[in-house]
């Protein structure tokens, strides 16, 4: 359980309750290692405020998944916003260490897909406007990418590159800027030979 967890506990708490981020100030994780303070409400303020400048049907944390190209592929949306043409698709990221892009952000197209895959046959969706929305760093960056291209990534990258990792006898590993998050990078040969 961490921080980042709380912030968008509270962020769910606000939609199903419809109640504003300040109303869950003094509220403790299910862990209770943390706590909404004024701060924090006013982070997922900013987010729920951000968020509801978009138009089309809400959908908040939302399970989507993508296995058609992934066995087992799956993520949670923080915030889709649906209408028959585009999908808004925005992440709340709650971290201050390092500003997060979403230009050819693989997590944010696998949502995308996990969205198409998900809801396609009630929606029309020909792109995808993905956001990634950091409050805490005041850092907000936007992307528009076309279910074409999603779909052409999903089948010439990501189900090749899943097929290797989950079915190759030996599964080639690839160090990067995402090792900094990876609970393995201590104990990983790769991420090692890369420093």
């Amino acid at each position: 359980y961490s921080l980042g967890v709380s912030a968008h506990d509270v962020f769910e708490l606000c939609r199903v309750n419809g109640k504003p981020a300040s109303y869950y100030i003094g509220l403790k994780s299910h862990c209770g290692r943390f706590e909404c303070d004024k701060e924090m409400a006013n982070h997922v303020q900013m987010f729920l405020d951000y968020v509801d400048e978009k138009p089309g049907e809400m959908l908040v944390e939302q399970r989507v998944e993508y296995d058609a190209w992934v066995p087992g592929g799956f993520g949670t949306a923080d915030d889709i916003r649906i209408q028959d043409g585009v999908c808004d698709l925005t992440d709340l990221k709650y971290g201050q260490g390092v500003k997060v892009y979403v230009k050819d952000n693989w997590q944010m197209w696998t949502y995308a897909l996990g969205v198409f895959q998900t809801f396609g046959h009630l929606y029309d969706i020909d792109q995808f406007k993905l956001c990634i929305c950091q409050p805490r760093l005041d850092h907000i960056d936007e992307d528009t990418v076309s279910t074409k291209e999603i779909l052409l990534w999903a089948r010439d990258r990501l189900k090749p590159a899943a097929e290797t990792a989950l079915y190759a006898e030996n599964p080639p590993f690839e160090a990067g800027e995402w090792c900094r998050w990876c609970r393995a990078r201590d104990v990983c040969n790769t991420a090692h030979a890369a420093r």
